[in-house]
This record gives C-alpha cells, structure tokens and sequence, in this order.
C-alpha cells in the first residue's frame, strides 16, 4: 500500500472543497454585509446631514428674510433695533448704505469686537466661521444694503450633541470649523477639496479608516459633514463573523469524519484489484477476482478478468505475426531501392522541365514560408533564393505589405472564400526601381491541396513583364504628347495668356520669397492653380511637377518653407521656357494668322484714343482685347469631358447660355483660370455616380449649366455669370462639423449661408484625403481670391439631392 493512497486522498479532496467552500462564502457574507452596512450608515448620514441642513437653511433664511424687509423699506431702524435686541440669536448686527464707508452698529452684546472691514464676502449671501464659539457670521448684500449679523449656533451643536455614535462637523469652504468637531483635520481637508456637492466618500487619517457622508451648499459657503470610525461601524459585524467561522468549522470535522468512514468501503475492493492487476503483469493470467459489490467496482473487476483471457489470446496470435513479418522484411530492402531509383528519375525530368520555363516559380506554405521547390527564374526575376525564405522577403514588402500579405494568407487558408475569389485579393504586380530604370513583376497564384480537398500550398508564379509596361508606357506618352499638341493648337491665345499668367505669378512668389514675405498659403495658391489648368491643356509633366510641388509645401517645416517655393518655381520657369521652345519648333505660324505684337495693340490703341474716335475705340476694344464667354468657357468643356472618362460619372455637354457676351480678357483672365478649381470641384464633390444617380430617380448623366446676364441698373454695370449643376449639393452638417474641428465652435450657430461661405476659407475642404482632382482645400479660396481683386460679388444657392449654383457678379 502506497504511502498517500486513495483514502488519502479523498480525504484531502474533500476537505479542500469544503474549506474552499467554506471560505468564499464567508468572504462573500463578508463583503455583501460590509457593503450593506456601509450604504446603510452613508444613508442615514446623509438624512442626518439633510435635516441638519434644512434646519440651519431655514434659521438663516429668516435672518436673511428680516433684513430683506428692511432694504426694501418695510421696516424702519429702530424696529430692526427693536427686533434684533429682542433676538436672543442675534450677538451683533451692523450695516451701511453701499454709498456710505462706515458701518452703524444696532447690537453689540458683550462689547463683541467684530470688524467689519476684515471680513471678506464673495457672494451676496455668505456664511463665515468667527472666532467665537458656537457663532457665526452671516454677511448679507440686500438692495442698497450691507449687513453683517453675529448669530448663534446652539440649535444646530445641541442636534449634534445628541448624537452618540456619529461624528458631525460644519465646515466653510477653506475646512474652517463653525462648531467644535472631533473629525480629524485631514478628513476634513479631504470633503473640502472634493468637488461633489453632495455625497459618501472613505478616507483615513493615516490611523483610522472614516466612512464620511457630506453635503455642500456653495450658495453660502458652508459643508455638513456626518463621521463615523470603520472600527465603531462594523464592530457587531466582525463578532457575527467570528461566530459563522466556528459554526463552518464544526461543519467541517463532521463532513471529514463521514468521508473516512464512506471511503473504506471504496478502498477494500480497489486494493484487490490492484493485486490482480499486479498478478496479470508477472504473465499469470489463470487468476480471477471476485468482488461482493453491486456497484462500478464489480463491473470493473469482471472487466479486469476479460481483459485477462484476451491477452492471452492475443499473445498466442503475436507470435503467428512475428513470423509473417520476417518473411516480408526480407524482400522490404528491395522494394525500397526500386522505388527511389523511379522517383529520383521523375524528380529529375521536372526539374529539368520547370528550369527550362522563364516564369519565376516558388511555393508557399500557410506560414508564407518557401518551400525548396522553386525556379532558376525565380532568382533572376526577383534576385534572391528563395528556399526557407518568407514569401515578403522573396517580393521585398514593407510593413504595411506585409500585414496585408499576413491578413491575405490567413484568409485564403482558412477558406474564407473560394481560391479563385480570395486570389484576387492578393499581390498581383509588383514594380522594382533599379537606378534610372525599373522591372515590373506579374505574379499569378495557383492552388496545392490534398485529399480532403483542403488547401495545403500555394503555388506562385511571377512573369517579367516590364518590356510590355514599356510599350505601354511610351504608347501613352505619344498619345499624351498628341493631345496636348491638339489642346494647344485649339485653345492657341488662351494657352499663351495662361502662360505669361503664370510667368508674372512664378516671378511675384519669387520675390516675396527672397524678401522672406512668402507663406504657405501663397505658395500653394499658385501650385494648386499651375497644376489644375496645365492640366486642363493636357500639359501632364508640368501639371505632375505641380501637383508634386504642392506635397512638398505641405510636408516642409518653416525653417525649409522659402527655399522650396524659390528652387521649385524657378524649375517651373525652366520647364514653362523648355515647353515653349519645343512649341515654337512644333507649332510654327499658320498662312492665315497674322502675329501682332502686344505692344504694337497697346500703342495703337493709344493713337485711337487721341483721335477720340468712339466707334474705332470700341470696335478695336471689341475685336482686340474682348473674349466670348464661349471661348473662355471652351477649355472646361473638355476638362469636364475629361474627368467624367477619368472617374466614371458619365455627364452630359455643358450648356452655355448667351456665350456671345464678350468681356474684358486683361480684366477676368485670372478669374476665368481660377475657375478650373469650381469646375473639378463640381465633378469631385457635387456630381454623383450614375448608380446613385439612378437610385435617387435622375438622369443617370450629370449635367452643368453655365449662364451669362448683364445687368444695368441705375448706379451699376455687372456680368452675370452663373454656374450650376445638379448634383447633391453641399452638406451642411459635413461642412459645420469641419469648422468645429477646426476650432470655430461659433460654428454650430452659422447659418445655411454662413457654412456655404465657409467652402472659399483656405485650407478648408470636406475632403478627408487629397485626390489628383480636389481635397487640398486651396482651389475654391483662389476663386475668391481672385474675385476680390476685380471687385466681384458671390453668391451660393445649394439644395441637398438637387444641385448648387454659383452666382459671380463681375462689374463691368
């Protein structure tokens, strides 16, 4: 027999059950009455402290009721004199007019030597502990009045007194005392400088735990507070405890003492059978063990007795197998070799087969660990080996990729979705820039699984395609190149106005730069502006420089801010000059356009004027320096046709109506270039995609309209010029929230107006990440810009689910 048997261990079992038992719910008594008893005492503390409160509330309001007669008029002073004397409350009272600096004395019992300059109110009723006993000051701001009134405690200390088992202190709000307390100082600090008006709290002294209950009333300044001793409150509570503890542990021997008598009942019959079992281990098998129980016991022991005979059943069939074994064993040897001279032999061929392919192959598990099976190719595309590599150190990822890669894995394994569905998902090109050239990588996915089905590796296959996106590439240079020819040869004078624009903005930004006088906001008004309308002419290098200038500003810190803006906008200069020696070569001069230099115009123009010849002065003004709203509005018409191809919105042509107005050039052609930003934003923002188009029951195309008026009244002379679509208008709520957090917080109050005027504010856009088309939130303010300097007028009409309409009044 063991030394710790099962006896044993029963007996230790059950004990620790009943101890844990035992335990957890006196702990759980513990803390479920504790609990109880403390919200009980924080309960009755604080209808103590209620009672308290109103009783001495109600003792100062009819002090302060008395005084307010008096300010009003009702009573006279020798009645107050009267009244206050008779007052046995009352120790001393004084007041003065508020125009008055000296204080009249009605009562002074005592010879009391109060002054009343040193006392200092904050609020126009205040309670304030004096130095003398059981007394306080009551300093009252009533009409045209002042008053300071000495006034007795004993109401409030003898209903303090009478309680025996709390402690009760009043207190101000610096934890000076109204009445004698035994409440520590520090558990007082500690309910002053709590900011609840009223509540419980526990705090020590550092000796003593305290259960606190407090009530503030900040209108006079003063603190009830109600105190007693966590020793004082849970002393019935720890006797209670100690009685449930020798009641458990009487409980516990008797429950021990069943337990070894019912445990030897189960020993007896299992030491038998350890003793068979032992029998059966030595090889005897013709034993048997009979146990006189009618429970699991006996059926365990005719159990042990079957598994006897069978053992020795099986020994006699061991040894029939032993032999077959040796006869197969003989001929195992041989079969081996066969078989991997055949497998080496087909394990060469594909080798040789797969190394022949220019596809880089390789082969990853569920971890994204490489397997040994891969391709020569495989090394020369992405120039690595990749056996026992990861697959993100094979395709050189970075964090990001990778974690997209981990996700991408997990997925697929898992069979989230169907492999040819989850490969969609994965990586399936990947560029490698190499000096001034680059390699691009398509990679193919191919499913490995095995006979459940179950998807075990995956197979990769990647192709060197960068000769194609070569072709590719240099394709659409051509065509780009193309197209911008065309753009220019079509919108030949408003190109050219564009580019001296953009000349004379370049050189102004350089000189505020050089003078240290450029800002952030400056810079990128001008960027933002070169980018939109080079590109609006199909100028695609220029316009990317732009447009990457603009990031640059962004992202630089101020010390680096006026370099920047200086070496890039003297590179953009270069490239203006580049683009306009290749067009000279390109382009040349047409037969039947007569070039004119702005100059000779400009002194021709001066020689009509001094024949004061009205009608060859308005003719030259309206052949020579006018445009149509037509020809201004050309470009965006094939900028909006552009976009719509580029982002999928399918719009119809825009509509201008009375396009034949001709207006100043000189005057509005920064105003009609800051337009491209409007119309961007139209097709960005405003325009929805057909799909919701259709849902919301519209024309699937979107349309804007442009609309020219003039306007003469008696004292003004203005075009009109309206541009408006109909898409789904301007959020307001996005738009006041933007400006909320933005810290205009007045925002919330602005409105329809106010928030659509916010849109032309710098740096604001509704945009939560910057696109090629709008989201910096510079475009619209240029508009505005350049509207303030001609002395124009906006104004915005917008309906969401219908559309919004720009009005800019230009005066003539």
């Amino acid at each position: 027999m063991t030394r710790f048997g099962i006896k044993h261990k029963m007996v230790l079992s059950i004990s620790i059950i009943l101890v844990l038992a035992i335990g957890l719910n006196l702990v759980f008594s513990q803390r479920v009455l504790e609990k109880d008893k403390t919200a009980y005492i924080f309960e009755n503390g604080l209808n103590k402290i209620e009672s308290s409160s109103d009783q001495f509330t109600s003792y100062i309001q009819k002090n302060i009721n008395i005084l307010n007669i008096i300010s009003s008029g009702g009573l006279n002073i020798d009645d107050l004199t009267k009244i206050v004397s008779e007052n046995d409350d009352v120790d001393y009272l004084s007041y003065r007019n508020k125009q008055d600096q000296e204080w009249t004395i009605l009562k002074n019992t005592n010879a009391i030597d109060l002054n009343d300059k040193s006392i200092q109110r904050t609020q126009k009723v205040q309670v304030i502990p004096s130095n003398f006993d059981g007394k306080a000051i009551l300093a009252i701001e009533t009409g045209d009045f002042e008053f300071h009134m000495l006034i007795s405690l004993r109401d409030i200390n003898l209903n303090f007194m009478k309680d025996k088992i709390f402690s009760n202190a009043l207190v101000d709000n610096t934890g000076k005392t109204f009445l004698k307390t035994n409440i520590p100082p520090t558990v007082i600090n500690g309910i002053v400088k709590n900011n609840s008006e009223q509540g419980t709290l526990t705090l020590t002294d550092g000796k003593k735990d305290y259960l606190v209950s407090y009530s503030k009333r900040k209108d006079n300044n003063y603190t009830f507070l109600n105190v007693i001793t966590k020793e004082s409150a849970f002393f019935v509570f720890k006797a209670l405890m100690l009685k449930n503890i020798f009641f458990s542990m009487s409980v516990l021997g008797g429950c021990l003492l069943l337990t070894i008598l019912f445990s030897n009942k189960i020993i007896i019959p299992i030491l038998e059978l350890i003793n068979q079992t032992k029998e059966i281990a030595r090889g005897n098998f013709d034993t048997e063990i009979t146990i006189n129980t009618n429970d699991e016991l006996k059926i365990l022991g005719d159990s042990v007795n079957h598994m006897s005979s069978e053992i020795q059943e099986l020994l006699s069939e061991k040894e029939v197998m032993i032999e077959k074994l040796q006869d197969y064993n003989e001929n195992l040897e041989k079969m081996v070799a066969e078989r991997t001279a055949e497998l080496q032999s087909a394990n060469n061929f594909i080798e040789a087969m797969i190394n022949s392919l220019d596809q880089g192959l390789f082969v990853f598990d569920e971890n994204g660990n490489c397997s040994d099976i891969y391709t020569k190719a495989t090394e020369d595309i992405f120039e690595v080996n990749p056996k026992g590599q990861h697959f993100s150190k094979v395709l050189k990822l970075d964090d990001k990729e990778i974690e997209n890669f981990n996700k991408w894995s997990k997925m697929l394994f898992a069979n989230m979705l169907p492999f040819d569905s989850a490969k969609q998902l994965g990586i399936k090109e990947r560029t490698y820039q190499q000096e001034d050239d680059f390699k691009s990588v398509k990679i193919q996915y191919f499913p490995m699984k095995n006979e459940e089905d179950k998807l075990t590796n995956v197979v990769t296959v990647a192709t060197d395609v960068t000769s194609e996106v070569k072709a590719i590439q240099a394709f659409q240079e051509k065509d780009a190149y193309v197209s911008m020819i065309l753009k220019l040869i079509k919108n030949r004078s408003d190109f050219f106005n564009f580019i001296d624009e953009s000349k004379e903005m370049l050189n102004i930004l350089i000189s505020k730069a050089q003078q240290n006088k450029a800002t952030h906001a400056d810079a990128m008004i001008v960027f933002h502006t070169m980018n939109g309308t080079f590109a609006t002419f199909h100028v695609s290098h220029i316009s990317l420089f732009a447009r990457q200038t603009e990031q640059l500003i962004t992202e630089s810190t101020p010390d680096k801010l006026i370099d920047i803006i200086i070496d890039r906008s003297q590179l953009l200069l270069g490239l203006i000059e580049d683009l306009l020696e290749e067009l000279a070569q390109t382009l040349g001069m047409s037969d039947n356009v007569k070039e004119v230099k702005a100059q000779d115009l400009i002194e021709f123009k001066q020689l009509l004027n001094k024949q004061n010849n009205q009608i060859l002065i308005e003719n030259f003004t309206e052949r020579f320096e006018y445009v149509s709203i037509n020809e201004s509005m050309q470009k965006y018409v094939e900028l909006v046709e552009k976009i719509s191809e580029r982002i999928n919105k399918p719009m119809k042509p825009i509509i201008i109506k009375n396009g034949d107005y001709k207006v100043d050039q000189q005057k509005y052609q920064e105003f009609f270039n800051s337009l491209v930003h409007l119309f961007r934003n139209c097709m960005d923002h405003g325009i929805e995609d057909s799909m919701k188009r259709e849902e919301l029951q519209k024309d699937y195309e979107g349309q804007i309209l442009v609309e020219a008026e003039k306007i003469i009244s008696s004292d003004e002379k203005y075009l009109q010029l309206k541009i408006q679509d109909d898409g789904g208008g301007l959020d307001t709520d996005k738009i006041r929230q933007k400006m909320i957090d933005k810290g205009v917080n007045q925002a919330a109050n602005y409105s329809d107006k106010q928030l659509f005027e916010c849109i032309f504010l710098p740096d604001f856009s509704t945009k939560d990440e910057v696109t090629e088309l709008s989201g910096r939130g510079i475009g619209m303010s240029a508009i505005k810009d350049s509207l303030d300097k001609i002395g124009g007028k906006l104004e915005i009409e917008s309906k969401k689910g219908k559309g919004s309409a720009f009005t800019f009044l230009l005066p003539l």
